[in-house]
Parts: structure tokens; C-alpha cells; sequence
């Protein structure tokens, strides 16, 4: 019984030290303003927030630009970066694809191209979409 009861104190005392952790790191990190800003936003802007607003517009941008369920290439991301894959998670159900993608999303590399593509729209200088150009024979 002794044991028993001396575990149950054990436990509830790390547990109150872990929570105290939690509370404490925010304040002592200054971090309490983030936390405020990131209470009121909407969802959307919670997610333009954490991705990065340049970033997030951009994919959204292609997403209204291209439809669903189409390939694409992003250039300008390096694709272990988290960057990358939160474009890649948000750019669903339209699929990476590195063999002759339809679309190539390029980010903040402006001047790039590439043969056989097109530009199709732009937001800006170094943010646009190339669209795989086809050709018909006659």
C-alpha cells in the first residue's frame, strides 16, 4: 500500500511539473503575443500564418489556377524542406510528379524555364504557373 501511494505522488507530481513546463515555456519565450495573434484568427489565416503568407498565396493561387487531380512539378522549394511539403499537402488531390508533369509551380525562382513549357498565369516576377505546351501534328 505504501509503494502503491508513493507512485501515485510520484506521478502526479512530474505530471504537475510537465504541465507547469507548458504553461512557463510560452512566457518565457515571449512567445504569448504569437499564441494571442494565433487565437483569433480564422482558420484560413491560421494557415497562411504557419505556412507563410507569400507561400500559402501562391498555393492557393495554383490551386483556383489548374483544377484537380492534375501533375505538377514545384520549382524554387527544396523538397526536404518543410516548405515543400506543406505546398505539397495543400496542392492535394493534384499530384507531384517528377516525368512530364502538366504544370510546373514556380516559386521564387524568377526567370526560370523550362523547354516545352509555357507560361499560363503569374501573380508576380518570381510566383507563376508553366503549363506543358502539346503539340499536334498535322
Amino acid at each position: 500500500m505504501n509503494r502503491r501511494r508513493l507512485f501515485i505522488r510520484g506521478s502526479l507530481a512530474l505530471w504537475v511539473i510537465v504541465w507547469v513546463f507548458f504553461l512557463v515555456r510560452p512566457v518565457a519565450k515571449g512567445l504569448l503575443n504569437e499564441y494571442k495573434d494565433l487565437l483569433f484568427l480564422s482558420s484560413e489565416g491560421k494557415r497562411s500564418y504557419m505556412t507563410g503568407a507569400s507561400l500559402y498565396e501562391f498555393v492557393q493561387f495554383c490551386n483556383r489556377s489548374v483544377g484537380v487531380q492534375k501533375r505538377y512539378e514545384i520549382v524554387g522549394l527544396d523538397r526536404s524542406s518543410l516548405d515543400y511539403r506543406r505546398a505539397v499537402y495543400y496542392l492535394y488531390p493534384n499530384v507531384v510528379s517528377d516525368r512530364d508533369p502538366e504544370f510546373i509551380f514556380v516559386f521564387g525562382t524568377p526567370g526560370f524555364k523550362k523547354e516545352g513549357y509555357a507560361m499560363f498565369r503569374s501573380m508576380d516576377n518570381g510566383r507563376y504557373i508553366l503549363t506543358r505546351q502539346t503539340h499536334r501534328g498535322v
